[in-house]
């Protein structure tokens, strides 16, 4: 009705839809009732046409249907729909046990998530796959979320649409969309400039838009990970698909909490966090801006691009030490930041995973004076190798301390610019 002849279909007091209609005319009619039977008799012989279809389909059991999709081809380069169902239900029943959702609706619902694609209604109406699915399990007495979750795999469809009722929806969703991506960027088919035939973009969103929506036990670098090995049997390949898919999702992260009134330069700042838990992005977010309103935070940021300064010149196996050797520090000014990082990395650990950021930021302000006087009072670049190894290390631990949830070293780099 509203896509294929642009009525407009009418809801009662409860919601639901009613035998009513509105249709809009472009001239005033002499005979109204000649335009109202015109399209009334349009609309019914379409809606007769619905009824046969759904009759028909309904003759052949929907968990029955899997085995037509072998005769649908889904891309020439990645099979037929019934092999990307398959890959779509590994992710499902992984991912449904990690969230404790019931093994068998995980099985059921992804096994049959596009059976209705193989039906004569789904055939003459694409727009209605998933909501056909719905009905025709429905009709064969299925669980009603594992019905419901047939439908919302394709949710959301659009911006501002809504997003999947429950955790399986969710979940199915989730593998429908993050399967789809990575096989489309295995076969270097990443959306260009203005042309994105396979809605890449869409799905994007859609992911970003669930993890944001609920604490699902799911990150995106597992998202990623999982999903590519699907497709990549070969290391290389699935690290540089892995890759080119962290960058696609990121970008469409990047844009979605830019539109929310993010600043640029903080979302980016905290790009390998928000992968680990895009759920409290927005808080942690929040509490950063909180930061930076402090009146010295922009010295700490200065201080920490300093110190990546210094560790990016140094060799990466001499950076694996995490054992700062007390015994080597002779100056007063890098004993007391040991003592303080000492003091610090137990509550800073705990913070981070108690999502206290807030207290996390606080901590980091801490080290503030007491690194300035370590660059004052100390040499870095002592002769003696050892001592020298020593101070890299000291440093290095105090700057993954200050950097577990925000690059705070590219936030001075933005805002110096």
């Amino acid at each position: 009705m509203k896509k294929n002849q642009k009525y407009i279909p009418l809801t009662g007091d409860d919601k639901k839809l009613t035998n009513k209609f509105i249709v809009i005319t472009n001239n005033d009619p002499k005979n109204p009732k000649n335009i109202i039977d015109g399209n009334e008799r349009v609309l019914r012989a379409r809606l007769n046409d619905a009824l046969f279809f759904y009759q028909k389909d309904l003759m052949t059991p929907f968990s029955k249907r899997k085995v037509g999709l072998e005769r649908i081809t889904y891309h020439n380069l990645l099979g037929t729909v019934n092999d990307r169902v398959d890959r779509i239900t590994k992710l499902v029943t992984h991912w449904g046990h990690q969230n404790k959702i019931n093994p068998d609706d995980c099985l059921t619902a992804a096994h049959n998530s596009k059976n209705d694609l193989s039906t004569l209604m789904v055939n003459e109406f694409p727009e209605l796959q998933g909501i056909m699915g719905k009905y025709y399990f429905n009709a064969e007495g299925c669980n009603n979320e594992v019905a419901q979750s047939i439908e919302d795999q394709y949710k959301p469809r659009f911006a501002g649409d809504d997003l999947p009722v429950g955790k399986l929806g969710k979940i199915l969703s989730l593998a429908d969309k993050s399967e789809s991506i990575a096989g489309l960027i295995s076969i270097n088919q990443t959306p260009t400039g203005d042309k994105d035939p396979f809605a890449m973009r869409r799905s994007a969103l859609g992911i970003i838009s669930i993890l944001l929506s609920e604490n699902i036990s799911l990150n995106i670098d597992q998202l990623i990970s999982e999903s590519t090995a699907l497709f990549c049997k070969n290391e290389q390949d699935r690290k540089n698909t892995a890759n080119t898919m962290s960058r696609f999702l990121f970008d469409r992260l990047f844009f979605q909490l830019k539109e929310k009134g993010n600043k640029p330069e903080l979302i980016r700042a905290c790009k390998n966090y928000s992968f680990r838990d895009l759920y409290n992005i927005p808080k942690l977010l929040f509490s950063l801006e909180k930061l930076l309103k402090e009146p010295t935070s922009m010295e700490i940021c200065a201080i920490n691009k300093r110190i990546k300064n210094i560790l990016e010149k140094i060799d990466v196996y001499l950076l694996a030490n995490n054992n700062v050797n007390e015994s080597l520090l002779a100056e007063p000014a890098e004993k007391n930041l040991y003592k303080l990082f000492v003091n610090l990395n137990k509550k800073i650990k705990q913070a981070v995973k108690q999502k206290s950021f807030s207290a996390y930021f606080d901590y980091c302000l801490q080290y503030r004076l007491p690194i300035e006087n370590f660059f004052d009072k100390v040499l870095v670049n002592s002769e003696d190798k050892k001592i020298r190894q020593n101070r890299i290390t000291l440093l290095n631990c105090v700057y993954r301390d200050m950097n577990l949830i925000a690059d705070l070293s590219s936030i001075a780099s933005t805002r110096n610019d």
